[in-house]
This record gives structure tokens, C-alpha cells and sequence, in this order.
């Protein structure tokens, strides 16, 4: 029983912070860029894939990776 009283607590503590930040977003929407850096001066450049994702054969990202015998992975149709 204490589990259930304690999980429904957690839900409705989760249902709260979910509308709050749904209010902060729509009083933000109201006052565009309040505070925050415009999307265009503050544009990350896009991230490098980890070196772990990269076939070392084709130097692409992998999408059907595999482990050889020697523990390095490598894109299936690359060593088939």
C-alpha cells in the first residue's frame, strides 16, 4: 500500500512540474526570447559521431555494425 501511495505522490509531483514548465513555456511564448539567446546568433554547430561509430574500413558511420575476432567493430558489408 505504501508503494502505491508512494507512486501516485511521484505521478502527481511529475503531473506538476509538467505544467509549470508547460506555463513558463507559454509565458515565454508571450515574451519571445525573454532572456535566452536568439536561435540564429546562438546556433551550435553540429556534432562529430564518437570515433567508436565510425567503420575504420569505410570511415563512414555505421549502420549494420559488427565485433571481429580482434574486438573492433566494422560495418557487416565492409568485411563479408
Amino acid at each position: 500500500a505504501a508503494a502505491l501511495e508512494e507512486s501516485a505522490r511521484l505521478e502527481d509531483e511529475k503531473r506538476a512540474a509538467e505544467e509549470r514548465r508547460a506555463a513558463e513555456e507559454q509565458a515565454r511564448g508571450a515574451r519571445p526570447n525573454a532572456g535566452e539567446p536568439s536561435e540564429s546568433a546562438a546556433s551550435p554547430a553540429p556534432e562529430e559521431p564518437p570515433d567508436d561509430f565510425i567503420c575504420p574500413i569505410t570511415t563512414e558511420i555505421m549502420s549494420d555494425p559488427v565485433v571481429a575476432a580482434d574486438g573492433q567493430s566494422y560495418e557487416r558489408s565492409a568485411i563479408e
